[in-house]
């Protein structure tokens, strides 16, 4: 019997949903609310206690948010409880029958928020439709390069701004480094980069706040990393010609326009 059939048939509908969770098209999660795991090896849905919220249709797309209640000690849980994944999480959800082979994709979006309530964690996801139809913002015209460090306007070079430290002990959001840095830049450059590290979860990654004498401080928690660890650390920017020059060599996609004047030509026109 088809799919379509087990749908519509009121003795053999057997149905069920598998759930799949992935983070920045890396590591994934795969759960599903069945009696018992579904498929088989790195494949298989973990069988929990998942519920959700009933598909909606509205006027607006934007409206159309999808809650999903789980369990808060499941991996997929403790994901978010200390700080957020930096990459974007996906969801998948398929339609299922049992002893069927076919299945439905019945929605599709991403998380964009995690609370918790007593034992349970709330998961909050929005339509993949709402990034296809958003309008995207303009460039401005300003002296400042608006383009995103390391992406497709700015395509300064990543992997020549990487480099591996080892990192001498971790105190909260701050990383003590070796004494006397060996960089083949000076350390306050990467003020606004980033540091990467895998960890449980997968690879992670914090922006780095500010730069001391022998320590770094990050936005968020760091977690897996311990003295001896070696991590990446990747070079910030200022947005300005001299960091977009002399630090990425990369003045040629400058997005910047530095010659605009300071003060308005059209104060100083005599229309009279």
């Amino acid at each position: 019997m088809s799919f379509e059939g087990r749908e519509t048939s009121q003795e053999f509908g057997k149905p069920f949903e598998t759930f799949l969770f992935q983070v920045g098209g890396g590591e994934s999660y795969r759960y599903t609310n069945a009696d018992e795991p579904f498929g088989e090896g790195a494949s298989a849905y973990e069988a929990i206690p998942i519920s959700r919220e009933n598909y909606q249709t509205t006027g607006k797309v934007s409206k159309n948010n999808l809650n999903l209640r789980l369990p808060v000690d499941i991996d997929l849980s403790r994901l978010y409880l200390d700080f957020p994944p930096p990459q974007e999480v996906l969801l998948t959800i398929r339609a299922h029958h049992v002893d069927d082979a076919e299945s439905v994709v019945v929605w599709m979006g991403r998380v964009t928020s995690v609370s918790k309530e007593k034992n349970e964690a709330i998961l909050t996801a929005t339509n993949s439709l709402i990034s296809i139809q958003r309008q995207g913002l303009r460039r401005n015209w300003q002296r400042g390069c608006p383009l995103l460090l390391y992406g497709l306007g700015c395509r300064a070079d990543r992997v020549r701004a990487t480099i591996d430290v080892e990192i001498v002990s971790v105190a909260s959001n701050t990383l003590l480094l070796p004494f006397g840095w060996q960089g083949a830049w000076p350390k306050e450059k990467f003020a606004g980069g980033m540091i990467v590290w895998s960890s449980e979860f997968g690879t992670e990654a914090r922006t780095i706040r500010s730069v001391s004498d022998t320590g770094i401080v990050f936005v968020g928690p760091l977690r897996g990393i311990e003295a001896g660890t070696t991590v990446q650390f990747v070079l910030g920017c200022q947005h300005n010609r001299d960091d977009c020059e002399n630090v990425h060599d990369n003045i040629k996609n400058y997005g910047g326009q530095p010659w605009i004047p300071f003060d308005n030509p059209a104060k100083y026109a005599n229309f009279w």
